[in-house]
């Protein structure tokens, strides 16, 4: 699932109960991201709003939250975030169990080869990338047992970053550009730390499961950004 679109599409079902006069195609919904102490994304749309009408945005933003649906979302996806108002930006902290299910999601794709030259610019620029690679690619017994791995058992600093920004950088929301890159380069910063900090085998078998998880949730997702941006002749 689609962060961005889940919140978007819940914002605009909200805005137009509480103002049902607006004209939702005059107010683009964007998303930007936010400091850590208030959550992972926020969208100025109240304060938008508010300047048009000549609205309090803190009034905006709380009959905007206080009407968003809390309704499940389809199928077995958990609800994605919490919520939170500062200085009238509505902001969305992604819950836990979203991000459980986003690195599994992420993971079930398959991971393109990176053993080629046009993949060397990767490892220049970051060279553990490398080194993982190769550990993945040649852990082929605990390949095989990935859907044995509990997202569950990710539960450092460091590892829970590193999938907070797969869950991020969703493809169909970054269209090229600074974007793109600005995501890539937040990636792989992240899981070099990750990487430095986590050992990937480690004596207890669930853990190591787990980390090999989130290190091919975070491949399928940078080769994707790669490979979007060197279409567009971004990187």
């Amino acid at each position: 699932m689609n962060v961005y679109h889940y919140f978007r599409t819940s914002l605009y079902d909200a805005i137009s109960l509480v103002y049902s006069h607006l004209q939702l195609k005059q107010y683009p919904i964007i998303f930007k991201l936010t400091k850590q102490q208030y959550g992972d994304l926020c969208t100025p749309i109240a304060r938008q709003i508010a300047f048009n009408e000549n609205f309090s945005h803190t009034e905006v933003a709380k009959n905007i939250l206080h009407t968003l649906k809390e309704s499940p979302v389809t199928g077995s996806t958990p609800k994605p975030a919490q919520s939170n108002i500062q200085n009238g930006f509505i902001n969305f902290r992604l819950n836990r169990s979203f991000l459980n299910f986003k690195t599994v999601s992420v993971c079930s794709k398959k991971v393109s080869h990176l053993d080629n030259n046009q993949y060397s610019r990767i490892y220049s620029e970051y060279p553990e990338l490398k080194k993982a690679y190769k550990q993945l690619v040649s852990s082929s017994e605990i390949i095989e047992e990935i859907e044995k791995a509990d997202p569950g058992n990710l539960i450092y600093n460091e590892e829970v970053f590193l999938m907070r920004e797969i869950a991020l950088a969703e493809p169909q929301e970054i269209i090229s550009g600074n974007g793109l890159r600005y995501f890539f380069t937040r990636l792989c910063l992240t899981f070099n730390r990750f990487y430095h900090t986590c050992p990937l085998y480690t004596p207890d078998i669930k853990q190591t499961r787990a980390r090999f998880l989130l290190m091919k949730a975070f491949y399928n997702r940078m080769i994707f950004l790669w490979e979007k941006g060197t279409v567009f002749n971004d990187f």
